[in-house]
């Protein structure tokens, strides 16, 4: 009898002992199983953040290799501007070192009841592409000089030389709006290529244009060898021309009105005589100059 009842005791006590392994083993399993997700997610998150440094990495590589491509447009743009006013700056004091002033007769005068007159301009459209503009000022307005009306028969003679020149710069240089050459003595200017019509009569407005001696203004002021004693080239800041963005009728290029204008002054014989410039379109600047506020000329 005592066997008979310790049979079952032992039975009972394997089956609570196999309960506790299954529970025991359980527990394990939860362990493992918490410890393995955790680690799982340790690692994903690792994974997550190397694939967001390497994309902040390539996003950061492409905006600067973006940044450096538009940097070489518009550096390649300013150093077509620098080469073609270095060059119409030396082809300019070349010009009026060769060029003596000419008879009267064979030179129009400017007008003194007029302040800004037209005294050259293509007059067909063949024309248009060797021939720009030139304005004159009442000499009367200049300050008073001997000499005077000789430096204007020179100015006049050496603006008509110089068409050709600044054709070919305009030629070769697709981003160049509008080159000029501004009598330093007179205040007279050549632009070229001609300017449009609508442009040519507010220029010449006698309502829209206030007369003042025609030396005395920003342009010249800025060459001058008193705010200017080295004599190199000056960078304008970017403003709205829209007299720029409606000329070039042949040109592909065309600009909205935003120009970046690069001038020099033209030394004769140690003597300021004249400025010349360029009007650059910021055509290639787009991206960099979009959104700017600039002020209107």
């Amino acid at each position: 009898m005592g066997n008979e009842s310790a049979a079952p005791d032992h039975e009972t006590g394997k089956l609570i002992a196999a309960r506790g392994a299954a529970a025991d083993n359980r527990q394990r399993y939860r362990l493992v199983l918490i410890v393995s997700m955790v680690l799982l997610g340790v690692f994903l998150t690792i994974i997550a953040i190397d694939a967001y440094r390497a994309e902040y990495t390539r996003q950061i590589q492409l905006q600067a290799s973006r940044i450096a491509s538009i940097g070489a447009q518009v550096e390649e743009i300013a150093d077509i501007a620098r080469a073609r006013v270095v060059a119409l700056r030396h082809t300019t004091a070349l010009t009026y070192a060769a060029t003596p002033a000419p008879d009267r007769a064979s030179v129009p005068m400017p007008r003194s009841d007029i302040y800004t007159e037209i005294l050259a301009q293509p007059h067909t459209p063949a024309e248009q592409s060797y021939k720009g503009t030139i304005f004159g000022h009442s000499l009367a307005l200049a300050p008073p000089a001997a000499d005077l009306e000789q430096a204007w028969r020179q100015d006049y003679r050496v603006f008509r030389s110089l068409w050709l020149t600044q054709a070919g710069l305009h030629a070769a240089s697709k981003h160049v709006a509008l080159s000029y050459i501004v009598s330093a003595r007179t205040g007279a200017s050549a632009n070229f290529p001609a300017l449009p019509s609508d442009a040519l009569k507010a220029m010449i407005d006698p309502h829209r244009r206030k007369a003042k001696n025609p030396v005395e203004t920003t342009f010249l002021r800025t060459l001058s060898p008193k705010q200017l004693p080295g004599r190199g080239l000056v960078w304008l800041p970017v403003y709205y021309d829209p007299i720029s963005a409606s000329t070039r009728i042949d040109a592909a290029v065309k600009g909205d009105g935003r120009v970046i204008s690069l001038i020099a002054p033209v030394d004769v014989a140690g003597q300021y005589r004249a400025g010349v410039g360029v009007d650059i379109w910021a055509e290639e600047m787009a991206r960099i100059l979009r959104g700017q506020v600039v002020p209107r000329c």
